[in-house]
């Protein structure tokens, strides 16, 4: 099965077929494999889904991703194309990416600060 969580898959539970939208979410069949990962700062995880009641009711799906604490444009600040007027001071700079990463001995090679450490719980 594909592991993309932006799309809507078609499946089977308890014997009706229904639409499974996965934003937020991987699936995780019993037996099956799958990625979590962390912040760019900290480990991923490599999990597999099993058989349980809590499973079933979940349809067979578990995170994808570290949860955002902040929203991109949160981070960013938002900047007037036209004026250059500062909107909204931005709360996470480069340099403070910059120092997150280097600090977990992590090489970037791209990413903007809506995708630091920072905006993940």
């Amino acid at each position: 099965m594909h592991n993309h969580h932006n799309f809507a898959w078609r499946e089977e539970h308890d014997g009706e077929q229904y639409w499974v939208v996965r934003k937020g979410a991987t699936p995780a069949f019993p037996g099956q494999k799958g990625f979590v990962g962390g912040t760019m700062a900290e480990p991923a995880v490599i999990l597999e889904g099993i058989e349980s009641e809590e499973s079933k009711l979940a349809m067979y799906s578990t995170i994808h991703v570290a949860g955002r604490v902040m929203g991109r444009r949160e981070a960013t600040g938002h900047i007037d194309r036209k004026t250059g007027e500062v909107k909204r001071a931005p709360k996470i700079t480069r340099e403070m990416m910059d120092s997150k990463v280097t600090e977990a001995r992590v090489k970037l090679r791209g990413a903007g600060v809506d995708e630091s450490p920072y905006c993940y719980k």
